[in-house]
């Protein structure tokens, strides 16, 4: 079983649209994968701290806090496929 159909197995919506773009672009190495998968983390951890902060001190009006629910699901998603496959290779 490849290393893409082990994501697909335990993938969350993020992680279906994820491997689907690996697919699209013929990245072949987990390598690849997991390093873009690290930088979609971090990326979106700033991405929610800022925007918590914005809405909390009133840059943003209320309704993006459904922007930032959404960012904490890709998030989870994105944290759960590297941890699941780090479980996996063990």
């Amino acid at each position: 079983m490849s290393h893409f159909e082990k994501l697909e197995k335990h993938s969350s919506s993020y992680g279906r649209v994820f491997v689907f773009e690996v697919e699209r672009r013929g990245i072949q190495s987990w390598y690849a994968v997991r390093s873009v998968l690290i930088a979609s983390v971090v990326g979106l951890a700033i991405n929610i701290i800022i925007t918590v902060w914005a809405t909390v001190t009133g840059w943003l009006n209320g309704r993006a806090w459904g922007s930032t629910a959404v960012l904490v699901l890709l998030l989870v998603g994105a944290a759960y496929q590297l941890v699941v496959r780090r479980l996996e290779d063990r």
